[in-house]
């Protein structure tokens, strides 16, 4: 530095010498360099018998005085500046500008539309992560829509196949569906219901983190999923019973491993988004992302594929040939994913217990396997209860999504589906709408699938909850100016907006428009998408705060009930409400909606203090 400070024909000589003879203009800069040393010396005289605390003071003042800074003595004036030897004039050294003193401070790198996350490492996680997930939701809305069908088709191709006469009776084979549907949702809630009992067990056996069961449980849904389009292909070798009776066994097994993927992606969620180094902002885009657009979007794109698919030809003789072909292609999915998933490596690892280790009973090796590990499952389920109970946000969010599992289900099903037939098949001006080119091949698709017409209000409901989540940062930026500057406290006002779904699914009753019907549907969306996101990233950060055997011990618990609320609502609609009309089953979905209103209104006051309401 001072070789190129000197003039361009200077010749080259050693540094010392450069000091020596450097022009005049150089002498300013060797006497800086002799003050600033005789400062760091004087800085330590007496530092072998000086205190701790001038021990650390004496240090500071050195650092000070070899980066030109100047400290504030002890009484407030700033240290005499040290004369330099052989000089008879103190320097002029004016002090460095601290950090953040900068009138133009540096400028702050543009944030990419790939860049979710600062950390680079948890940044391509995610995007790994939601790559993966928007396959699976690919594939598992197909399955939603393909699931009423394949058990439709099923049962008429075994009728047909083995002579059975009640084919000839349509309200026998209605009512026989009905019961074969029931069959399967029954076999699919109560093998989940036993895999979130075990899933604790599952986790301390192992002793392993989110991602090898997380992507194992993926492979072997995929592999139990190939087995469906087996079965409806080859259901003329065995009578109807034993069809269905093998389809919900096929059922069974793929839920009990879903309800491991479930608990682990929980797990692995809270890893990844509710770390502590991770900022609201950051957060509440990545689940604005994984949670509204990427679902929503799969919600609006697979039914149309899937109406497609429900008017394939006939393969194999087999009549609704496409409900297999739909299966095929989500268990592609589902071993796509896992793939996927398996190269996610912020999941990987062992992972540091905020809380104290799960010491549940004693070491594995000293117990006899089956009577203890029935109490391990048993005080592991206990334990979780007890977990999300004592969390007053946990408890009011498991409250909530109870309302809803007892409603959902049939409300989804069978409620709406109805609904949805009755009035918007009614109109003419839909016959015209499906020959035009692009946008009548989509709408054929929607009304193709066994979900029918009601295809076109899941439609807006997605549109809606897209726009919500596009509406997230600006209302979010709104509610910091308001003052509301963390997720608590921005939750208050986000679930009041969500109490305008009540009125609005009334106003939907009592509509006999078809566009009405589906603003309204889309508006319901809209206004509690705010709230449910914010809730997700309150959630997520309110899991990363437990160890990870509790983790598991609280997702699974959670999971249990709702899929026990989901049982019982699947039995009372489809075997003790078969009577009830329809006017009273949209008027027991909106008592419902009214009362999980009531609840998101309180669960700011019960869940968090007074301070952390406050918008400050």
């Amino acid at each position: 530095a001072r070789r190129a400070a000197a003039p361009a024909e200077a010749p080259a000589v050693s540094a010392l010498s450069a000091a020596s003879a450097a022009p005049p203009a150089a002498a300013p800069a060797a006497r800086d360099v002799e003050t600033r040393a005789l400062r760091a010396a004087r800085a330590v005289e007496g530092l072998p018998s000086a205190s701790a605390s001038g021990a650390r003071t004496a240090a500071s003042r050195q650092f000070d005085a070899l980066t030109g800074e100047r400290e504030a003595a002890a009484d407030g004036s700033a240290d005499a500046p040290v004369e330099a030897k052989g000089s008879s004039q103190p320097p002029s050294l004016p002090p460095a500008p601290r950090g953040g003193d900068s009138a133009q401070p540096p400028a702050s790198p543009k944030r990419g539309f790939l860049k979710v996350f600062n950390d680079p490492q948890r940044n391509r996680s995610f995007w790994r992560y939601t790559l993966g997930y928007a396959v699976f939701d690919f594939g598992f809305e197909l399955y939603m829509v393909g699931l009423p069908f394949l058990i439709s088709s099923l049962t008429k191709n075994s009728l047909r196949e083995h002579h059975d006469r009640r084919l000839e009776n349509a309200q026998a084979v209605n009512a026989l569906i009905r019961t074969n549907r029931s069959i399967t949702r029954i076999a699919h809630w109560g093998a989940q219901a036993i895999s979130y009992l075990t899933a604790p067990l599952i986790s301390r056996k192992s002793g392993e983190e989110s991602q090898p069961w997380l992507t194992r449980s993926m492979f072997v849904r995929a592999a139990v999923l190939a087995a469906v389009p087996l079965l409806f292909f080859g259901s003329g070798a065995v009578s109807l019973p034993v069809a269905i009776g093998l389809m919900a066994v096929v059922f069974a097994a793929q839920s009990f491993f879903q309800g491991i993927t479930v608990t682990k992606q929980g797990s692995a969620e809270a890893r990844l988004m509710g770390d502590p180094s991770v900022s609201e902002g950051e957060r509440t885009t990545a689940n604005t992302i994984l949670y509204s657009f990427i679902p929503n979007a799969m919600a609006i794109i697979a039914p149309a594929f899937a109406g497609h698919m429900a008017m394939m030809k006939d393969i194999f003789k087999k009549s609704g040939s496409g409900s297999g072909v739909i299966f095929a292609i989500y268990s592609g999915a589902v071993a796509l994913c896992g793939l996927i998933w398996a190269g996610v490596r912020i999941f990987a690892g062992q992972r540091s217990s905020k809380l104290a280790p799960d010491a549940t009973g004693p070491p594995a090796a000293q117990r006899p396997k089956l009577r203890d590990d029935a109490k391990d499952l048993w005080r592991s389920m206990r334990d979780g209860v007890k977990l999300f109970w004592r969390s007053k946000f946990l408890r009011m969010m498991v409250l909530g999504a109870l309302v809803s599992d007892l409603f959902s289900d049939p409300l989804t099903f069978n409620v709406l589906p109805e609904y949805a037939e009755r009035i918007i098949r009614s109109h003419a001006a839909l016959g015209h709408v499906l020959q035009l080119p692009v946008l009548g091949w989509f709408l054929t698709g929607l009304t193709s699938t066994p979900m029918g017409y009601f295809s076109f209000m899941v439609v807006l409901s997605s549109i809606g909850a897209i726009i919500g989540a596009a509406l997230m940062k600006p209302a979010r930026r709104l509610m910091t100016r308001l003052g509301f500057m963390t997720e608590e406290s921005v939750l208050g006002p986000f679930f009041a907006l969500s109490v305008v779904e009540a009125p609005l699914f009334w106003l939907m009753m009592r509509s006999h428009s078809m566009v009405a019907i589906l603003m309204l549907y889309g508006l319901q969306s809209l206004v509690t998408a705010f709230g449910s996101l914010t809730e997700s990233g309150i959630y997520q950060k309110t899991l990363d705060g437990y160890s990870s055997p509790d983790q598991n011990k609280i997702i699974a618990a959670e999971s249990f009930v709702g899929v026990i609320a989901a049982m019982l609502s699947t039995f009372a609609y489809g075997f003790l409400l078969t009577g009830i009309s329809l006017q009273a089953s949209m008027a027991i979905a909106a008592a419902a909606i009214a009362l999980q209103t009531i609840i998101s209104l309180a669960t700011p006051y019960v869940a968090f203090t007074k301070a952390q309401r406050r918008r400050t």
